[in-house]
């Protein structure tokens, strides 16, 4: 019994929380558990003029951002590795379409999600 309630108690620390604000395409993910809390927010999605992006870090040594379209040609590169935690992204030379954005650490990819820039 006790090993059940500890397998339990050990899957519900590393379960990540995913949430999303509607009203302005916010969307964000976190992983709670003991000091790791790592949150990437990207707003809005879809996006038009600029993208901000912010990155809480939760621990995590944090190097980059890395935006690529869907054939994995790079459109940005975001050095964060100086201890930037928000960054606005200019898509003035960003076309319209499918985007995956990537934060990178000093250990590799650590999330990646989708993005839409649209006009």
């Amino acid at each position: 019994m006790k090993k059940l309630v500890l397998i339990i108690f050990s899957i519900l620390l590393i379960t990540p929380v995913f949430s999303q604000d509607t009203n302005d395409g916010e969307m964000a993910m976190k992983w709670e558990g003991g000091e790791q809390k790592f949150e990437m927010v990207l707003s809005p999605n879809p996006f038009e003029d600029q993208l901000n992006i912010k990155v809480t870090p939760g621990g995590k040594k944090i190097t980059g951002i890395r935006i690529v379209d869907l054939i994995g040609k790079e459109v940005a590169w975001i050095d964060f590795s100086g201890g930037i935690n928000n960054y606005t992204l200019d898509s003035s030379n960003i076309k319209p379409g499918i985007y995956f954005c990537s934060v990178y650490s000093d250990k590799g990819i650590i999330e990646t999600k989708k993005l839409f820039r649209t006009k």
